[in-house]
């Protein structure tokens, strides 16, 4: 398997969308989520396109009217961290795609399996992030495990993080040992009594998180 899943900090990064159509909305729309800038090139663009655009405050999505080709996008790739190639000419894309690699960046082909990079589904709730991916076979099969997965993951999930965040920078005080301190974390996990109280009140389980952790800490 070539692919391997990848978390990338795009803060203060550029991401070029070559389109302006349905296919770049889409791909602008989850960049615009980063604290990347996002650059959409095209002749044209759809309205919801321009709507975010409008309602920019930050000014991160900018939108560059003009024809794409190979000679105008050069100088926009070079600028850029990462591209996103999602014009409706196939020809095109393959010629922008070159460019792009020649350049050294990271580069997507949207709907071609054949792209360096693909862009996964992606669901996110407080600081738990999953990506879903099969690899390209089935946009329809990701969604539907989305919405699976989306049901599954309710907040007592998302406050267990907080737990074990708080623990773990606690316990990095009193215990040296490093498997020491997963075993302590971990046991937390398996422990029913915060997971039920997580669901009812998440601030009481964190209470009993952190007297059952100092107490293993004693032993």
């Amino acid at each position: 398997m070539g692919y391997v899943p990848l978390l990338i900090d795009l803060a203060g990064k550029v991401v070029l969308v070559l389109g302006g159509g349905p296919v770049g909305e889409r791909k602008a729309e989850l960049f615009s989520k980063t604290d990347a800038k996002v650059q959409v090139f095209g002749l044209d663009f759809t309205d919801k396109l321009k709507e975010m655009a409008t309602e920019d405050s930050r000014g991160k999505i900018e939108l560059v009217k003009g024809e794409i080709k190979t000679e105008k996008a050069e100088s926009s790739i070079r600028n850029a961290d990462l591209v996103v190639i999602a014009t409706d000419d196939n020809d095109l894309n393959d010629e922008l795609a070159d460019i792009s690699e020649r350049e050294g960046k990271l580069v997507n082909k949207a709907d071609d399996l054949s792209t360096q990079l693909m862009i996964p589904s992606i669901l996110r709730k407080g600081d738990v992030i999953i990506s879903i991916s099969t690899g390209g076979k089935s946009p329809a099969m990701c969604k539907f495990l989305r919405q699976k997965i989306e049901d599954w993951l309710d907040e007592s999930y998302v406050e267990m993080v907080r737990i074990q965040e708080e623990m773990k920078k606690e316990l990095k005080k009193g215990v040296e040992n490093l498997e020491r301190r997963r075993e302590i974390l971990w046991s937390l996990i398996e422990d029913g009594e915060i997971w039920d109280l997580l669901k009812s009140d998440p601030e009481r389980a964190m209470k009993i998180a952190v007297k059952k952790a100092r107490k293993r800490v004693e032993r």
